[in-house]
């Protein structure tokens, strides 16, 4: 008698969640349902997910073998996610490039509105010495300062600690991929109480092993505009000191741009670098696609990279921050 109770109530909550399930497919806003995203390949890595930017743990302690593939790279590229969005380094490795001299770029951006501190930050942790940086004039790199995801990577301080938060993540992706298109996501929200959510969250981005290109197909739908900042730059000379400074004793050598978007003030990047006494290679923006206000599009990114890699070689900015990277610090402090 207690057993069949046992077998009835269970096929009770069997034959229950089979028709909630099948209510929620029908009735349930949203495309939880629909067919599971493109799977990232063996090419690229997990950067950002649930708002987490795992490429902050992954760059700074150079895991899994990216220590030695960032102090490889010639040539690193930095800005917010701006720059994320806007350097491709495969274009721009093509474009520097020349029959005896093949040259690695990295794209070392990060999202979140970051600037220049977290970037100071990795440069120290992995050594890097004797190199070019290429760095965005904007509004995110005009004062030093620390995002909060910046803030809560600083937090962890040894490769141990930044392995175990990043597979972590990995495995919840693996585990949220497997079980897309079966059951709903369910996020609690104070203001709305429970709502279905996207699929795998908000914020799903993968970056490339080899260069730190992202990987995006967001459609264009605006063009870069003009505009100008009310703002100095470095107002507490901290950039100076905790950046240039820095690069200076490591010999990297900086050329300084300044992403197209709406906004962007190039006359002010212009008179920032000529102050500081460092070469500043802008593009002609026109036709350069965006896919937001403040993001390019893969044509946008595309079709600045080319430009910026033809400008920095006709400008001999590139050849000469080189012969400079080339005499190397090795041995000194």
């Amino acid at each position: 008698m207690q057993m069949r109770k046992k077998i009835t109530f269970w096929a009770c909550v069997a034959v229950s969640f089979a028709i909630s399930y099948g209510l929620a497919g029908k009735f349930i806003p949203g495309s939880w349902h629909d067919g599971p995203p493109k799977r990232r390949d063996s090419r690229d890595f997990l950067a950002i997910y649930q708002d987490v930017g795992l490429d902050y743990y992954l760059f700074r302690f150079g895991l899994f073998g990216l220590d030695k593939t960032i102090r490889d790279a010639d040539v690193i590229c930095s800005s917010s996610s701006k720059g994320l969005y806007g350097f491709d380094p495969d274009l721009l490795s093509q474009q520097l490039s020349t029959a005896d001299r093949q040259l690695k770029v990295f794209n070392l951006s990060f999202g979140f509105g970051e600037g220049f501190g977290y970037l100071a930050e990795v440069i120290k942790t992995l050594d890097l010495r004797d190199k070019v940086l290429v760095a965005d004039l904007t509004d995110n790199t005009s004062h030093y300062h620390f995002t909060s995801m910046a803030q809560q990577a600083m937090q962890t301080n040894n490769r141990l600690d930044a392995y175990k938060l990043v597979s972590e993540r990995w495995l919840a992706f693996e585990r949220d991929y497997a079980l897309h298109g079966k059951f709903p996501r369910l996020r609690f929200d104070t203001a709305k109480g429970y709502f279905v959510d996207t699929p795998l969250g908000n914020c799903v981005l993968c970056r490339a092993w080899q260069t730190g290109r992202i990987q995006d197909a967001s459609p264009p739908i605006l063009s870069p505009e003009s505009g100008s900042y009310p703002f100095p730059f470095d107002r507490d000379g901290k950039i100076k000191s905790c950046l240039l400074d820095e690069c200076a004793r490591r010999n990297i050598q900086i050329i300084f741009t300044s992403i197209p978007y709406q906004g962007y003030d190039e006359a002010w990047g212009h008179r920032v670098a000529a102050e500081l006494g460092y070469p500043h290679v802008t593009v002609d923006p026109s036709g350069i696609e965006l896919k937001d206000p403040t993001h390019m599009a893969p044509g946008g990114r595309r079709l600045f990279s080319s430009r910026l890699g033809e400008r920095l070689r006709e400008t001999g900015a590139c050849d000469a921050a080189l012969r400079l990277a080339k005499q190397t610090t090795q041995g000194q402090n």
